[in-house]
């Protein structure tokens, strides 16, 4: 069973890269206007959270769907004392 679970992990990792790699015809046959070009973007989300809330256990780059090429930077700052409302 976990043999089948490792052949199955297997084949979809070299279909997702065979996927992800053109062909060097592919390379060639592509006409300008099919190019496709990376943007770059900046958002940022400011949580208002009980402490229970912890960002470091997300996994930013599956929740966006970041693969092959495509990179994210994630920065967490702890704000709580900048804001503090009690007094």
């Amino acid at each position: 069973m976990l043999r089948d679970r490792i052949n199955e992990i297997a084949k979809y990792f070299i279909t997702s890269i065979m996927n992800l790699t053109p062909q060097p015809y592919e390379i060639f046959a592509m006409s300008s206007t099919n190019l496709i070009h990376k943007k770059k973007f900046q958002v940022t989300l400011e949580f208002d959270v009980y402490e229970d809330f912890n960002p470091y256990e997300i996994q930013w780059n599956k929740l966006f769907q970041i693969e092959g090429q495509e990179h994210l930077d994630v920065e967490i700052r702890d704000t709580t004392d900048l804001f503090d409302d009690t007094w």
